[in-house]
């Protein structure tokens, strides 16, 4: 039985949510319904964690903005980005080995050694998201959601923390990719830059970072963990306020919870939010990435 005939099963999905259908003059197929009906099961996962223990969390960016604009996963997207606050986050690290039991895997370095992005994911280990860049660090390729704190931030110095956290996510990710033999000239001369040091111990310098405003009073929060440019650095710093409570709303089928301050949150990211982007810009995120919502990725390791 693969996942989704699981899911079925198990009354969380009708047969006919699989269906290949037109949505915004964009074709939604089998696959797409399939790697969404995954990650809903991954938030659902989450979601009764999160209610069991009273931490808050809320859909944002790109699933913020399927929210409000579709009342689900934008057509063309194919990933869920969760955010929380540093406190919850930090709560629910420590509960997650204990509370997500196979085929769900909670994956931060310390559960699954070799993997050293800066931030958790939720897979689904029967699943496949398999990037083979590194796929040699061998940890669990499944179809996961991201799992994203919000640290508070100094306007003062917050471009500076997010230039450290960068060169040190950079290092990192330079890292992984060192086990893998069939590397790109590029990438050859990454690894060849790399400064040494041990991964684990730059993550948690990446982390002591981000909160080093954690216990002060200030209106500003941020994804800092999380962001790959300067540019999308300054349109992840938000307003406090806008992310103190949250409403929910309806994704999929499905009620989650949102930031109740999502207007003002979706206009700083992305401007005017309700006008779509062009025609030939509406693809997948992943492309990078071999998706097989049936089979695990521990198949297509080699």
């Amino acid at each position: 039985m693969t996942e989704c005939e699981r899911l079925i099963a198990d009354g969380i999905f009708s047969r006919t949510y699989f269906e290949a259908e037109t949505r915004n003059d964009f074709s939604v197929d089998t696959t797409r319904k399939k790697v969404w009906a995954i990650e809903i099961d991954l938030l659902l996962q989450l979601d009764r964690v999160c209610k069991k223990y009273g931490l808050q969390y809320y859909l944002m960016f790109g699933s913020l903005l399927g929210a409000i604009r579709h009342r689900g996963f934008i057509p063309w997207d194919d990933d869920l980005d969760v955010c929380m606050p540093r406190m919850d986050y930090e709560t629910l690290l420590k509960i997650a080995p204990d509370e997500f039991k196979a085929p769900y895997f909670f994956q931060i370095p310390e559960t699954d050694p070799g993997f050293f992005y800066t931030f958790a994911k939720i897979r689904n280990s029967n699943t496949t998201a398999f990037l083979e860049l590194f796929q040699y660090q061998r940890f669990n390729m499944g179809l996961m959601i991201d799992v994203i704190p919000m640290d508070v931030c100094d306007e003062h110095d917050v471009e500076a923390h997010f230039h450290e956290i960068q060169t040190k996510t950079r290092e990192n990710t330079t890292y992984m990719r060192m086990s893998n033999p069939n590397l790109s000239p590029a990438d050859i001369e990454r690894v060849k830059a790399y400064p040494g040091g041990d991964p684990l111990k730059r993550y948690y310098e990446i982390h002591r970072i981000a909160t080093l405003h954690e216990d002060e009073a200030n209106n500003l929060t941020g994804r800092i963990t999380a962001v790959l440019t300067t540019y999308s650095c300054r349109k992840m710093i938000l307003n406090a306020a806008d992310l103190n409570k949250t409403i929910l709303w309806p994704f999929e089928g499905f009620k989650f919870p949102i930031p109740a301050g999502y207007d003002n949150i979706l206009k700083t990211i992305y401007g005017d939010y309700m006008q779509f982007p062009p025609i030939e810009e509406r693809g997948t995120w992943h492309s990078d990435y071999l998706i097989d919502p049936d089979k695990s990725y521990k198949e297509y390791f080699h």
